[in-house]
């Protein structure tokens, strides 16, 4: 939880967090929680119900599990995977390069495939999310396309994030 005026040295596990988000939901504050990656509905249902009975508190669970959608009572949000120029416009915007010059860098096209995105025909089905080429885009900023790509190799060979690599360095 990302929460102002919070000792989060305090918080040492789940069942400590979801108990001062009561706490805090009892005194009326107002608050955004998002869960990222739930898979099951017992995983974030005790937290969805503190959260219903506040006073304008909102949860945005992220999942690829569609069937948590119902027993919460949740709106589905589905993300669409960009592809092709798309992807690689978006990707070049947030690393503040022209489309023609990240097309041009054998860093940056290899990032674009590590990342999913397909360049082939028509029938290629592969795409990537808007946040994850936000990410490598906002880092090859930062950093260097080739760094970018190095990081995401050695997530693929050691299953070390990538984005720690980077964040270290």
């Amino acid at each position: 939880l990302a929460l102002r005026h919070v000792d989060v040295q305090a918080i040492q596990s789940i069942p400590d967090a979801k108990q001062h988000l009561v706490t805090m939901l009892r005194r009326a504050c107002r608050v955004l929680v998002v869960a990222d990656d739930v898979w099951t509905v017992e995983q974030i249902a005790p937290m969805a119900a503190a959260i219903r009975s506040s006073q304008g508190s909102h949860l945005i669970i992220t999942s690829r599990n569609s069937a948590i959608v119902n027993p919460l009572g949740a709106t589905p949000f589905a993300a669409t995977l960009l592809q092709g120029d798309a992807a690689l416009k978006f990707m070049s915007d947030w690393a503040c390069e022209s489309l023609e010059t990240v097309r041009c860098n054998a860093n940056a096209m290899n990032v674009a495939a590590l990342c999913g995105v397909g360049l082939g025909h028509a029938s290629d089905k592969k795409g990537s999310l808007p946040l994850a080429l936000r990410a490598v885009g906002s880092l090859a900023k930062q950093h260097s396309w080739n760094k970018v790509e190095e990081a995401l190799m050695g997530h693929v060979r050691n299953s070390v994030s990538p984005f720690e690599t980077l964040i270290d360095a």
